[in-house]
């Protein structure tokens, strides 16, 4: 794309809370909200990386009902209640019944679902995994399940493309709509960080790890390199 690109809505859901106004406060401020990461399972090693920017508990708040919430994977809970959250950001309604594209980028997928499932059919059985989790463990299911909640007709898309999906994303949203697939478009990237996956990160040397005085500070590009804090 070379193009401008008009984006009419965003729908940020992180660290510091769900929508523009948390967000725009976090970056004024300059604070990172980390949490503790659950190191109950013993997958990290003892002298790892500790925090991360997670979602803090009942950011969701009402955009998702329980009914809903009880079928999704956190990235697929996380996605549908940001595209709400951009839709009213724009100002238009919460479904659509026109081309709507959806596209999503995510870097690792839904880990929980893909655990749990990997849990059963290593640890019992290929015959007693489950078919709901295995719907939930592929990385398009975000992406699937905001087109299910908004009723998007258009074009439904997953990009693993790792740091340069969210951008790319957006170029790709910006494309179906240039060339008339669709009427308009959802853009936006999802993940979730369990503590498997954090683990696996922190051994591979990509997070920072508590410095002499506990601090875990992200300096990806430093010449004492740390790592980055994940989210």
């Amino acid at each position: 794309m070379s193009g401008p690109i008009l984006i009419t809505g965003v729908g940020p859901l992180g660290a510091c809370g769900a929508g523009a106004d948390r967000l725009a406060e976090a970056l004024a401020t300059g604070r990172v909200a980390t949490q503790e990461v659950d190191r109950s399972a013993g997958y990290h090693l003892g002298e790892s990386a500790r925090r991360a920017c997670l979602v803090p508990s009942g950011a969701l708040g009402n955009l998702l009902s329980p009914g809903e919430a009880r079928r999704m994977s956190p990235p697929s809970k996380l996605a549908v209640a940001a595209a709400r959250i951009a839709l009213r950001c724009a100002g238009l309604p919460a479904t659509d019944e026109e081309q709507t594209a959806v596209v999503v980028a995510t870097a690792f997928g839904p880990s929980t679902s893909t655990e749990a499932l990997l849990k059963q059919i290593l640890c019992e059985s290929p015959e007693v995994a489950s078919p709901s989790l295995f719907m939930e463990s592929v990385a398009n299911a975000p992406a699937a399940q905001i087109a299910i909640a908004i009723r998007a007709h258009g074009p439904s898309l997953t990009l693993c493309q790792r740091e340069a999906g969210p951008l790319i994303a957006v170029g790709r949203a910006a494309g179906e709509v240039v060339r008339g697939r669709a009427h308009r478009a959802l853009a936006g990237s999802v993940d979730e960080m369990t503590p498997l996956l954090h683990a696996l990160l922190d051994r591979f040397g990509a997070l920072p790890r508590p410095g002499s005085d506990g601090e875990e500070i992200a300096r990806p590009f430093d010449r004492r390199r740390t790592g980055f804090l994940t989210g």
